[in-house]
């Protein structure tokens, strides 16, 4: 039901024909940053499934743990630096 609300909502985005739909919506993901949060998470293998690319299981993953995943990351990193 929500997908249907938001494709419905954002419909513009989803419209065209020979994929010109999934070029808009790769446009604005990666300008808003989710491309680049996939990206980071499939590169890193944690969620990686048999049968399934990285970037298709980082798709797959569950939001929380991505998140949780990428700010532990980010926290190791500053750390890192701080010494």
């Amino acid at each position: 039901m929500v997908k249907r609300e938001i494709r419905t909502k954002f419909e513009p985005l989803y419209a065209g024909s020979g994929g010109s739909g999934n070029a808009k919506l790769d446009a604005v993901a990666k300008k808003y940053g989710f491309y680049t949060m996939i990206h980071n998470v499939a590169e890193l293998g944690f969620f990686n499934l048999p049968n399934y690319t990285p970037l298709r299981s980082a798709e797959l993953a569950n939001l929380h743990e991505a998140y949780q995943l990428l700010t532990y990351r980010a926290e190791l990193g500053a750390a890192k630096a701080e010494k």
